[in-house]
């Protein structure tokens, strides 16, 4: 069972990665699909332990492997290969189930224009 130690790092290693990625409590939360009150118990080491699902909001959110809690709770690992390289296998370890069941069902013209709505995005948010 993971100690105190172990979740301060966790927590440590949370609030690092959002702050690298400028955002508020808030607006991580929301996009991990968590409460703020869940979000501020894991930087805070609030708790000992949490849902996978919430595991995996968080680990998404951050831009992390679907492994990087676990990680972190084993010992000291470097943020940098905390970070995901995902394969497609991986699509349903980091977004929610309904989104992965409807991406293998498009077509690979549905699944290109997702893709390029999606690039679309970002360069739009990259710019401003």
């Amino acid at each position: 069972m993971p100690s105190t130690a172990d979740w301060k790092r966790v927590g440590d290693a949370v609030r690092s990665r959002r702050l690298e990625l400028g955002r508020t409590q808030q607006e991580i939360a929301e996009q991990a699909a968590v409460s703020l009150a869940t979000w501020r118990l894991v930087e805070t080491a609030g708790r000992d332990r949490y849902q996978d699902l919430t595991i995996r909001g968080l680990c998404r959110a951050l831009g992390w492997r679907p492994d990087a809690i676990e990680s972190l709770l084993a010992g000291d690992v470097p943020q940098e290969e905390l970070h995901a390289e995902l394969s497609p296998g991986d699509l349903e370890a980091v977004v929610p189930a309904g989104l992965a069941r409807k991406w293998h069902d498009m077509s690979p013209a549905e699944r290109s224009k997702v893709e390029g709505f999606i690039d679309g995005l970002l360069a739009g948010r990259n710019k401003g």
